[in-house]
C-alpha cells in the first residue's frame, strides 16, 4: 500500500465534480462530464476604445457532450 503524508493543505477552489475524502474511500457509480467555451481576443491598433463590449464565441461542435451513462 502506498501511503502519502501531509504537514497541512489548502483547498481553493471545490468545483462541481471535487472531493475531498479522508481514510479509506471506494466510490462507485458516479460520473461527471463537462463542456466549456471560452473566448480569447484582443483590440489593436491606435486610439481604440471599447463601450459595452460585446463578445460571441461561435461553437458549432455537433455534439458538445457525450454521456457514458446514456441508456440507448
Amino acid at each position: 500500500m502506498t501511503r502519502i503524508r501531509f504537514q497541512s493543505f489548502q483547498v481553493d477552489l471545490v468545483g462541481e465534480a471535487s472531493a475531498i475524502n479522508k481514510g479509506n474511500n471506494r466510490i462507485y457509480g458516479r460520473t461527471h462530464a463537462d463542456k466549456s467555451n471560452q473566448g480569447l481576443g484582443s483590440v489593436e491598433g491606435r486610439g481604440n476604445t471599447v463601450a459595452r463590449g460585446y463578445q460571441v464565441v461561435v461553437d458549432n461542435d455537433q455534439l458538445d457532450l457525450i454521456n457514458p451513462d446514456r441508456k440507448k
